[in-house]
């Protein structure tokens, strides 16, 4: 895609996670990911003439998409806070569509890139919810040296 901006990563043992208590996996895709340098590209959500997407929708563009970047890939990303696209920074919503879960409200959430403070941490979104222009899904590939 043109224009795209991408960054590499490194996914380390140290990526590796577990679920609050109480919460469960029900989709992983980021175990695809093998540990080492993966670049991470940030397309766009939503498409030409559209202003909403509802978070299942948004999970199956997700899974057409490929490559879905998981909770590894967030976690890693998240060690290069000043060096992350600007983008990422401000107020566009990271989202890693690649780790799904059950909370312990039996709710359906994914991880993404929280904005606090000038800095990014771990959050997750309801599927429930609605995603707009802001939103961006996250893609994994390994990294071309």
């Amino acid at each position: 895609m043109p224009g795209l901006e991408v960054i590499t990563v490194e996914v380390t043992p140290e990526d590796d996670f577990t679920l609050p208590d109480g919460w469960r996996l029900v989709e992983e895709e980021s175990v695809k990911e093998s540990e080492g340098l993966v670049t991470l590209e940030f397309p766009r959500l939503l498409v030409r003439g559209e202003n909403l997407v509802r978070g299942e929708e948004m999970l199956e563009r997700a899974r057409r998409l490929g490559q879905r970047a998981g909770l590894r890939c967030l976690k890693a990303s998240l060690r290069l806070q000043g060096q992350l696209p600007d983008y990422q920074r401000g107020g566009e919503v990271p989202i890693f569509a690649g780790t799904v879960a059950l909370n312990d409200q039996d709710q359906r959430v994914v991880p993404y890139a929280k904005a606090s403070g000038g800095e990014r941490y771990l959050g997750w979104i309801l599927l429930t919810g609605g995603h707009g222009p802001a939103s961006r899904l996250v893609r994994c590939s390994p990294a071309k040296l």
